[in-house]
């Protein structure tokens, strides 16, 4: 296969990844696709060229098609983005994954790190949330990284996460719901439990008390965190009404959208493990509520 086919295939998978239909349905048709090329190969250009304009029709014509994509069993990714993720103290790590990697990762103050942190965590969440049909944005920005470049201290990490959320919100005006995740401080006795014989990272609703939306993001927050305790108890443990010392912005950026909250998932002692069986449980909830606001 030359270098031109090669550039084929790889455009067809950039356009595939926007559907994102079964993997192994993916991995046959590149399989069947590349041996179609290369047998071509040997016959004229211009055959190589039809034959892959006519696969290419085709596989879009069949993953757009409203009866072969519940075949696949795979969810639509809308184009209104439903869910917004961010992460204002991004590099907030987990100590078990972090060993041999970071000096004395057992203490939390160090369980940092700028690839290995909480943005896995809100990456597989979001995932999650795809699988469902659930429109999502999920925002990578590096704010520590951003401080360090702009010479500002900790306390500004909410200045920068708001700018950037601001931005997020103009320019997308189906955003329901914003989830600021984060990772505790406390230790695994606090932030562990066990549902279906699994161990599982607990998490925590934090709710800004400076917030004019208070009430209404405390209520979705309840909302949340009842759905939880009925269907996984001991998942949440509750939701947290206070202040934000860390910084400038005093509300958590909670005041620019009604339904935002911060999640606590684990903390710095919990796997990557234990935190992804959390973020399944999430998602279901929050699909849940989803669902439910739309029928109300």
């Amino acid at each position: 296969m030359n270098e031109n086919e090669k550039d084929i295939i790889q455009k067809l998978k950039r356009e595939s990844v926007k559907i994102n239909p079964r993997k192994d349905f993916s991995f046959e048709l590149e399989e069947k696709l590349t041996q179609r090329f290369s047998d071509k190969g040997r016959k004229n250009r211009f055959s190589v060229l039809l034959t892959c304009s006519f696969a290419s029709l085709l596989f879009f014509i069949l993953l757009i098609s409203s009866d072969i994509l519940p075949m696949m069993g795979q969810a639509t990714i809308t184009n209104d983005p439903e869910i917004l993720i961010y992460h204002t103290h991004n590099t907030e790590s987990f100590s078990p994954e972090l060993e041999g990697i970071v000096g004395e990762s057992g203490r939390p103050e160090n369980a940092f790190h700028d690839e290995i942190n909480v943005t896995n965590v809100g990456e597989y969440l979001s995932k999650q949330f795809e699988k469902r049909g659930i429109g999502v944005i999920h925002d990578k920005t590096n704010f520590q990284e951003q401080l360090v470049e702009k010479n500002l201290n900790y306390e500004h990490s909410y200045e920068l996460s708001r700018d950037r959320v601001n931005d997020i919100l103009s320019e997308n005006d189906h955003i329901k719901m914003m989830l600021d995740i984060h990772r505790d401080s406390l230790d695994r006795r606090y932030t562990t439990t066990s549902i279906n014989n699994e161990e599982v990272a607990r998490i925590v609703f934090t709710i800004s008390s400076d917030d004019p939306n208070c009430a209404p993001n405390r209520q979705f927050a309840e909302s949340l965190h009842e759905r939880a305790e009925e269907i996984y108890p001991g998942l949440s443990r509750g939701i947290l009404c206070k202040k934000n010392t860390l910084g400038n912005i005093e509300n958590y950026n909670q005041d620019l959208l009604d339904h935002s909250v911060l999640i606590e998932i684990g903390g710095y002692q919990n796997t990557f493990d234990e935190l992804n069986q959390a973020t399944e449980y999430i998602a279901e909830i929050v699909a849940e509520f989803l669902k439910e606001e739309k029928t109300s």
